[in-house]
C-alpha cells in the first residue's frame, strides 16, 4: 500500500454550502487576505514545510 503524504483535512458539507453561496469577490478577498497573513507570519523553517507539504514530500 502507497504511504499517504500531505496534509488531509475535512469540512462538513453545510460550511460548503454556506460558502458556495458566498459572492466570488468575497472569495478572492478571503483567499488574498489569507496568503498575506501566511506569508507574513512564515519563517524560513516554516516556508520550506510548507513547500513539501505543497509537493506531497512530507
Amino acid at each position: 500500500m502507497k504511504e499517504l503524504k500531505g496534509f488531509y483535512y475535512h469540512i462538513d458539507d453545510n460550511k460548503i454550502e454556506e460558502y458556495k453561496k458566498l459572492p466570488d469577490e468575497m472569495k478572492l478577498k478571503w483567499l488574498d487576505e489569507i496568503f498575506k497573513f501566511t506569508v507574513m507570519c512564515e519563517t524560513e523553517k516554516t516556508k520550506k514545510i510548507r513547500e513539501k507539504l505543497r509537493k506531497g514530500e512530507i
